[in-house]
């Protein structure tokens, strides 16, 4: 079931845009800084996609096995990105 892009969820999909843009602007020069924002971050998209899947009825232990609609593979894509760049982040802090 495919459900549309409603006004909010636009503009919820564009305020997160900015606020991944946001904290890619922010301490470049601060990695523990930065680890934590990407944790935050994490945890609220991860939380936001949940929360979205259940409300289309599908349960989101499954989200590796279901072909996802276009606003909650948004919301997957982000959250698999922001997992590779936390790894990246965490393996060079523990190799500094």
């Amino acid at each position: 079931m495919r459900v549309p892009l409603t006004a909010l969820w636009k503009k919820q999909l564009g305020c997160r845009m900015f606020r991944v843009t946001e904290l890619d602007q922010e301490n470049h020069g601060a990695p523990e800084s930065r680890r934590t924002q990407l944790e935050d971050r994490l945890r609220e998209v991860d939380q936001h996609l949940r929360s979205e899947m259940r409300a289309r009825g599908f349960d989101p232990d499954q989200d590796d096995n279901l072909a996802l609609t276009a606003p909650l593979a948004t919301l997957y894509t982000e959250r698999e990105n922001l997992r590779e760049e936390l790894k990246s982040l965490t393996e060079n802090i523990d190799c500094a």
